[in-house]
């Protein structure tokens, strides 16, 4: 499913909405602290080509990876992903 909301955000007619944008990371990382399943390679890739975007978008990506840290198991998904 999280390879929905990837491609969702940069290839939908809304991809230049950043305030959409903010609000779809949080509801991924909402959802990622709830059910460390959708934690994937891919949405860690996500996340991390997030890190070079401009900089309210950045902010939004970074909100929502210390959202996901506030979960252990979450956060030794993530860094099982981490190239």
């Amino acid at each position: 499913m999280n390879h929905i909301f990837c491609w969702f955000m940069f290839h939908s007619g809304l991809a230049g909405n950043e305030e959409v944008k903010i609000a779809t990371l949080s509801a991924m990382a909402s959802w990622a602290v709830k059910s460390t399943n959708i934690i994937q390679e891919s949405l860690v890739s996500f996340f991390a080509s997030g890190l070079k975007e401009k900089e309210i978008l950045r902010r939004g990506f970074l909100r929502s990876l210390r959202t996901i840290c506030k979960n252990a198991d979450a956060v030794l998904k993530v860094t099982c992903h981490v190239n």
